[in-house]
């Protein structure tokens, strides 16, 4: 239930001191794996991921895990994150 912590953290990861950070919809379990930003954890984000892995984040950021703001690198914690909220949205 990793996931649910999610509940509640505002203003914080990819989205950080943007106008969207603080918006209702970014504090639902999933949001912090939509990596795209379509409202989806789907293919796009894992492909995303996946030319992210084992280095330091891009932009948008892969870093999901742990909440809020990651570990600095892509890695399991991250894939294991997005694996948890896998077809959020859809």
């Amino acid at each position: 239930m990793q996931a649910l912590e999610v509940i509640g953290v505002r203003n914080c990861g990819r989205m950080a001191g943007t106008t969207q950070a603080s918006m209702s919809g970014n504090t639902t379990p999933g949001y912090v794996a939509d990596i795209t930003g379509d409202y989806a954890v789907d293919l796009a984000d894992f492909v995303m991921m996946s030319s992210q892995w084992l280095d330091s984040p891009g932009d948008p950021s892969t870093d999901i895990a742990p909440p809020p703001d990651g570990d600095g690198v892509v890695n399991i914690d991250d894939l294991i994150l997005l694996a948890e909220n896998w077809l959020w949205g859809i």
